[in-house]
């Protein structure tokens, strides 16, 4: 009878160091988990979205800005459409960082599409002020995931998202495409301004 409860106790103890082990594994992989949000309180108030590396110019940049509860793209202020302003201002103030690629692209800048033919550099701004700046490279070869750098540090991210059509947008295909409808008797003069 003696042996049958020490011979219990032992397993007993056996399966708890188990199950403690296990435990602590499991701490320990979920600890290191890849995936990280990266969040801004304050959805950002202006986008600033260059292509490319050359300082911003009319060629190479556009400017979205929400004003009076719209969003609005370029130097005329056209209605942007709202659905692509969104997901850009969302794309900012929340990015889904899926695990580090490279601690610097280096030589292997063009490899991410995070050269300077290839880059399109966004920045958030709120009130002014740059709230958060992300380089975007191009889109994996297996689709909604992209390249990126965020805030000026050199490290190499994989994100969630196409991120590279999103912020890849032509002036044209930002502006809003609603169209005003009317019926002939509705129209007393036309006038071209």
């Amino acid at each position: 009878k003696m042996n049958k409860t020490m011979t219990r106790k032992i397993v007993l103890l056996s399966l708890i160091a188990v199950f403690l082990c296990i435990y602590i594994l499991q701490l320990a992989f979920n600890g290191r988990s890849k995936i990280k949000n990266v969040t801004l309180e304050a959805t950002p108030d202006s986008i600033l979205i260059v292509k490319g590396g050359d300082p911003a110019s009319s060629s190479n940049s556009m400017r979205l800005t929400y004003e009076n509860s719209a969003w609005n793209v370029g130097d005329k202020k056209y209605p942007a459409d709202a659905a692509a302003a969104t997901k850009m201002a969302d794309g900012l103030k929340n990015i889904k960082l899926l695990g580090v690629i490279t601690g610097n692209a280096g030589n292997a800048a063009e490899k991410y599409g995070l050269d300077d033919a290839s880059k399109i550099t966004v920045t958030g701004f709120k009130d002014g002020k740059s709230v958060r700046t992300v380089v975007v490279g191009k889109n994996t070869t297996a689709g909604g995931q992209c390249y990126v750098q965020v805030d000026g540090k050199d490290t190499v991210y994989l994100a969630d998202g196409s991120l590279h059509d999103t912020y890849g947008l032509t002036l044209d295909s930002a502006r809003s495409k609603d169209v005003y409808t009317v019926t002939p008797d509705d129209i007393a003069s036309v006038r071209v301004a």
